[in-house]
C-alpha cells in the first residue's frame, strides 16, 4: 500500500509494493533514453574541467556536445531543476553536498548582487563617492 499526495491509501494497480526508482533526468537527444545521475555528475565535472571554472554557472540551454558521455545530455535545465527542487527543501542532502562541492551556484540573483556590491565598493574606495556617472564601467 502507498499513500498519495494527499495521504490517502492507495493500492498499486499491480497488487504489491511499487519500488521507488533512483532519480533519472529527462530526456536526451534519443527519445526515452534516460540517464543516470551518474551521468549528470559526469557531465557537470567534464563541463567545469572544459570551461576552466570556479563556479557552476552552466546556461539554461546547454546540451553536452555529441563528443561526451552522455551526448546531447540538457546540463543546463538539469541544474535549473536541480535548483529549483533545492530552494524548496527537497533536494537530497548527499545531492547538495554533491553538487555544492562542485562549486554549483545556487542562486543567480545572490551572485549578481554581490558582484554589483563588490564593484560598487571598489567604486567607492577609488572616487570616495558613490554616484558614478552613467557612462561609467566596472574593471
Amino acid at each position: 500500500m502507498v499513500r498519495s499526495e494527499n495521504a490517502r491509501p492507495v493500492r498499486s494497480d499491480l497488487g504489491h509494493q511499487p519500488r521507488r526508482l533512483p532519480t533519472l533526468t529527462r530526456r536526451t537527444k534519443t527519445p526515452g533514453v534516460l540517464v543516470a545521475p551518474s551521468a549528470a555528475a559526469r557531465s557537470t565535472a567534464r563541463y567545469m574541467k572544459k570551461t576552466g571554472a570556479r563556479e557552476l554557472r552552466v546556461p539554461y540551454d546547454y546540451v553536452t556536445p555529441d563528443d561526451w558521455v552522455p551526448a546531447g545530455f540538457p546540463l543546463g535545465t538539469r541544474l535549473a531543476d536541480q535548483r529549483k527542487t533545492h530552494k524548496t527543501g527537497r533536494l537530497d542532502p548527499g545531492r547538495v553536498e554533491q553538487l555544492a562541492g562542485l562549486g554549483t551556484v545556487w542562486s543567480h540573483q545572490d551572485i549578481a548582487f554581490e558582484e554589483g556590491l563588490t564593484d560598487s565598493r571598489a567604486w567607492a574606495a577609488v572616487h570616495e563617492h558613490l554616484l558614478p556617472s552613467a557612462t561609467a564601467t566596472a574593471g
